[in-house]
């Protein structure tokens, strides 16, 4: 667990980390590694913003947090951010459950599987947006979301919901989305100039 703010953030109860920011840095690790955190569990995350920074590690990595376990990311964004790994690769998140409201542009966000502008891996993904970004992978390689977690376990389907794309490159190999690289339930989204 690596992150430039703290290595990994958890709290039986929910906490909040509000305000938090990185500016022109360069983390590297293995697994479970984030321009602000490597990763959290039962946080909100919010109001935190990544800009000029490389993230480099294998599995859960992103430009603000590695892993987001069941924590809920809202209002946080990423600029002009290079972030390199293998699984679970995202411009927010390598992986999470809950994220709203963030905005991604100018970022390059590079692996294998699971790779996407927002999240690699994870769920509920609403009133995101990813703007003149590339994002190059082989399988599960999506703009907002690379895969889907399948069932939820808090009592409801996740999904992807009033989300947009633009102006962006996405390669792979298969499993490629505009929105989602392999998902289930998608709502609202948009696509725009994108290759």
């Amino acid at each position: 667990y690596i992150g430039s703010v703290a290595g990994s953030v958890s709290n039986g109860d929910r906490i909040n980390i509000d305000q938090c920011s990185a500016l022109n840095c360069t983390v590297t690790g293995s697994s479970y590694v984030g321009g602000i955190t490597g990763g959290m569990v039962n946080v909100h995350f919010k109001n935190c913003f990544v800009e000029n920074c490389v993230i480099t590690g294998t599995e859960n990595v992103g430009s603000l947090i590695g892993g987001g376990g069941s924590g809920y990311v809202s209002n946080c964004s990423a600029t002009s951010c290079t972030v390199n790994g293998t699984n679970f690769v995202g411009g927010i998140s390598g992986t999470g459950y809950f994220i709203d409201d963030c905005l991604v542009t100018e970022c390059k966000i590079n692996g294998t599987s699971c790779v996407s502008g927002i999240a690699g891996f994870g769920g509920t993904i609403r009133n995101c947006s990813v703007q003149n970004c590339i994002i190059n992978g082989t399988s599960s390689i999506g703009s907002i979301l690379g895969s889907q977690i399948e069932y939820s376990g808090y009592g409801e389907e996740w999904f992807v919901n009033n989300c947009s794309v633009n102006d962006s490159t996405i390669t792979g190999s298969f499993d490629i989305g505009g929105i989602v690289g392999s998902g289930r339930i998608i709502r609202n989204c948009s696509v725009q100039n994108c290759t």
